[in-house]
């Protein structure tokens, strides 16, 4: 095909499109011409050879200044080689390419300037031989429309981190607080008791006030960086049947605790102290919800997630799970309390009931074992969290 062609004011012909060249001429430049967007035709040589006005308004060409010419003249120096490979590969095996796909696109306008754009590619086989339609589309403005949301996203989530800072340490002073309260409060009664004897029960009181504090600081610790716990390839369900006569005996004698699982064995690479310690922590909580009794129930099953993540949880990488299901059928939570429910320090109970460590230290094993945890609650549903474990050791 002759490099010289030139676009629709030029005498000379276009590629003839199933060797019907006047037909052919003329419809593909009826449908370069009406496409909404830039629309260039390219012969397997990187020439053009057919233009549309929306190109020419996009890189601030005429057209008698790009047909002919290389297409690598509208691409960025640094992008042509690049190009230039992938262009002789799609003539290889040409196909359509939707819109979108691939790597991220820049053009090159006459006045030097680059802008983002999207391609699209429709290959025609003519009889002057192979082409490609190429639809051209400026993405400047969602870009900068995108890089607007993902600064508001950043500033919001600094804002939240802050709110979280201010949350925890109000926590931990009131915490430290009544702890303090306690210990000085006794020490005064019992420096004041007549005898060592009458003493006794003021220090077992600074002792339990002590321990408070102690305990307090653990779970503060569990929250700081730290190397990652060893974990060994166990049986969960098998760690959480030998625990569940403990949970039972620390329920209300109105809450049962019950096992429901439908499979026989769930192998998971964990540190099975943490993994006691969170399920105590969720049974805690359940209890609280449910005053007036109710049932605890634990399941354990095998999930796949699949390529692209998770529905429920975009967190989760690609593999196989397994997933601990702890359903309570206590009162349930809002939308708000959900949204809040594994903040540190964050607690629906009165004041003196607990200092709303527990599902935030959930949240932090989950962590440690590369996992996830969400909620699923409803008032007037309870509530289940659900904890996915990786299974590939």
């Amino acid at each position: 095909m002759n490099d010289e062609i030139r676009g629709r004011d030029d005498d000379r012909s276009i590629p003839s499109v199933g060797g019907e060249a006047d037909t052919g001429e003329r419809l593909l430049r009826a449908a370069v011409e009406a496409s909404p967007c830039g629309s260039v035709v390219v012969s397997a040589d990187g020439r053009i050879v057919l233009v549309n006005g929306e190109i020419e308004r996009l890189f601030g060409y005429g057209r008698s200044q790009l047909v002919g010419r290389s297409v690598d003249e509208l691409i960025p120096m640094r992008l042509r080689g690049a190009h230039g490979v992938a262009r002789a590969r799609y003539f290889t095996h040409p196909e359509p390419r939707a819109m979108g796909e691939g790597r991220p696109l820049f053009g090159l306008r006459r006045d030097g300037t680059e802008f983002p754009l999207e391609v699209g590619l429709t290959p025609v086989q003519t009889v002057d031989g192979p082409f490609v339609v190429a639809a051209v589309v400026d993405i400047s403005g969602r870009v900068r429309e995108e890089r607007r949301r993902q600064s508001l996203e950043e500033e919001l989530g600094r804002r939240r981190r802050l709110e979280s800072v201010g949350t925890l340490v109000s926590g931990v002073a009131h915490e430290f607080n009544n702890v303090l309260t306690s210990i000085l409060g006794f020490a005064e009664l019992a420096g004041g008791a007549p005898s060592l004897a009458d003493a006794q029960p003021d220090l077992r009181e600074i002792v339990v006030a002590a321990t408070r504090g102690r305990d307090l600081v653990a779970r503060l610790r569990s929250f700081a960086p730290s190397a990652p716990s060893a974990t060994v390839a166990v049986d969960v369900i098998r760690l959480i049947d030998d625990l569940l006569p403990a949970l039972q005996r620390a329920m209300p004698a109105d809450v049962w605790v019950r096992t429901a699982h439908p499979v026989s064995a769930a192998v998971a690479p964990v540190n099975a102290g943490a993994v006691r310690g969170l399920l105590e922590q969720v049974a805690q909580n359940a209890a609280f919800a449910m005053p007036e009794g109710g049932l605890f129930v634990i399941t354990v099953d095998h999930v796949e997630v699949p390529e692209g993540g998770s529905l429920f949880h975009p967190a989760l990488r690609p593999g196989r799970y397994v997933l601990v299901a702890c359903r309570d059928t206590g009162a349930g939570m809002d939308e708000s309390t959900r949204d809040r429910a594994f903040d540190p320090f964050f607690t629906t109970r009165s004041l003196g009931q607990g200092p709303g460590l527990g599902l935030a230290m959930v949240h932090g094993v989950m962590l440690e074992h590369r996992g996830a945890v969400r909620l699923d609650s409803a008032p007037g549903r309870g509530t289940t969290v659900l904890c996915y474990f990786p299974a590939d050791v």
